[in-house]
């Protein structure tokens, strides 16, 4: 297992909707389909090298959130999209969070991972 292989600590699974079929109004049942589980790293923005953090006032009012992150992994069968979501399967204090996918980068030219920046749209909690 390489050094890179080491970091990746969370279980990331690609989240792919697709539209249905519309009902009698016009709308498009949404359907959510499970492409792949990765193994990755979820990383808040700004927290390495004395960057500023990025927050936003908490929805629920109390002190602020990091709702901005960079999502690291090997390059999968199945390459996210920006229309595609990642919900962190297991792996920390992330485990249970949505995120929704802002860009997909593949890094350095080289094929050896993808770094991908992600916006937090479900914190996991009630």
């Amino acid at each position: 297992m390489s050094a890179f292989d080491n970091l990746l600590k969370h279980s990331v699974t690609i989240q792919r909707t697709t539209l249905g079929t519309e009902d009698a109004y016009g709308h498009g049942a949404q359907t959510v389909t499970d492409v792949a589980t990765v193994a990755a790293l979820v990383q808040p923005k700004g927290t390495r090298m004395g960057g500023g953090q990025v927050e936003e006032v908490n929805t629920q009012g109390v002190g602020t959130q990091i709702n901005d992150f960079t999502v690291f992994m090997r390059i999968p069968s199945t390459v996210p999209s920006a229309t595609d979501k990642l919900y962190v399967a297991a792996g920390g204090v992330h485990t249970g969070k949505t995120f929704e996918i802002r860009q997909v980068r593949e890094a350095g030219g080289q094929y050896h991972h993808l770094e991908i920046d992600c916006r937090l749209i479900d914190s996991g909690t009630t």
